[in-house]
């Protein structure tokens, strides 16, 4: 994308709420497809977070115990690093939690603040 594309995205989105400029991409079956992927990382990484701040542990504490550094814990809650299953299990038995994943019905959830 070119300087003047993205000037012209920009003010074509100036003074659009997000919710509305989610509705209107997500109807790309293409973008769609990326958001939920994107969505799922996010969120596996929120938790990470959520947990280990739960946990009144550091980046680096929680690294010592699962055998890691502190920059992957980091990754991990950035979003940053494809993060497996066994490493969420892994993290989880540090943190005395349980992993859960679950399937919901697809359909785009926006939360109000």
């Amino acid at each position: 994308m070119g300087k003047s594309e993205g000037k012209s995205m920009r003010a074509k989105v100036k003074g659009i709420r997000l919710k509305e400029f989610l509705r209107e991409e997500l109807r790309d079956s293409e973008i769609r497809g990326h958001y939920h992927e994107a969505r799922a990382e996010w969120m596996a990484a929120q938790a990470v977070m959520k947990a280990r701040i739960a946990a009144k542990l550091t980046q680096a504490e929680l690294a010592r115990m699962i055998h890691s550094s502190q920059q992957a814990i980091s990754r991990i809650e950035a979003g940053e690093q494809n993060t497996t299953v066994a490493i969420l299990q892994k993290i989880g038995r540090a943190l005395g939690m349980e992993l859960r994943i679950d399937y919901r019905p697809k359909g785009l959830r926006l939360k109000h603040a």
